[in-house]
């Protein structure tokens, strides 16, 4: 695979406007933060967990060439694509304190105005991103990094 930051496609399409993204959460580093060559890397593993909202009729009408329309996000735009309107990201992903779970709750922080009817005619999408290596996309992280999510649930807007 030749660019696999491509080959990963997120978001489905959503009819609601979300307001927070909760759960609850632990969280373990491994030992050894490597990069995409094995090599050590002097810094801490942290997890990573968010959800973004986006436009998705934007996102396929921002592209002029049929055959490459795509109504969904991949590793290269997740968090920046010009369609995003709103995320809501863990701040602090380092290791949770105790061995039991610790609640989050992340408000979605909106940068463009969005519409109740185009929510409900289905021009948005959502997607939400797990992982026990905030820099997995970067292949930067620690074999063994343990990441285990429970509960979780979108908060809409009535």
């Amino acid at each position: 695979m030749t660019d696999p930051l491509s080959a990963t496609q997120f978001g489905l399409p959503f009819n609601q406007i979300p307001l927070v993204l909760e759960g609850y959460y632990k969280y373990s580093p491994g030992a050894t933060v490597t990069d995409e060559n094995m090599k050590p890397v002097n810094t801490k593993d942290s997890c990573d967990i968010y959800a973004v909202f986006y436009n998705r009729k934007q996102l396929m009408d921002s592209e002029p060439d049929p055959k490459k329309k795509v109504s969904y996000l991949t590793g290269h735009n997740i968090l920046k694509d010009p369609s995003i309107v709103a995320i809501a990201r863990l701040e602090n992903g380092g290791a949770t304190a105790t061995n039991g779970f610790v609640k989050f709750t992340l408000p979605f922080k909106y940068t463009a105005k969005v519409t109740d009817a185009d929510v409900a005619n289905l021009d948005y999408s959502i997607a939400i991103v797990m992982s026990s290596s905030k820099y997995g996309d970067n292949f930067i992280g620690a074999v063994g990094s343990k990441l285990t999510v429970d509960d979780l649930k979108i908060v809409t807007k009535k």
